[in-house]
């Protein structure tokens, strides 16, 4: 089964994506579609999602600078 999704798109978004589809050599929708199969996929093998909210830290900004903090221990464990 299929279905049909209407997006609205400002104007500088369509024109990127009307450049990256003359690049691809595909219609702007079959640019559009890939991406959101592609990234659809992508949030639903996430391997880290098993761990979300599983973690307590004193942190509020864990979610987006996990590298740093995971780069700051092991750098500390690294020197002692």
């Amino acid at each position: 089964m299929k279905h049909t999704l209407k997006l609205e798109l400002s104007d500088d978004i369509y024109i990127l994506l009307l450049k990256l589809s003359e690049k691809a050599g595909q219609l702007p929708e079959i640019i559009a579609t890939q991406w959101v199969i592609s990234e659809t996929r992508k949030q639903a093998d996430d391997p880290l999602e098993k761990f979300i909210g599983k973690l307590k830290s004193n942190k509020s900004d864990w979610a987006d600078n996990h590298d740093n903090y995971i780069g700051e221990k092991l750098s500390k464990e690294m020197k002692a």
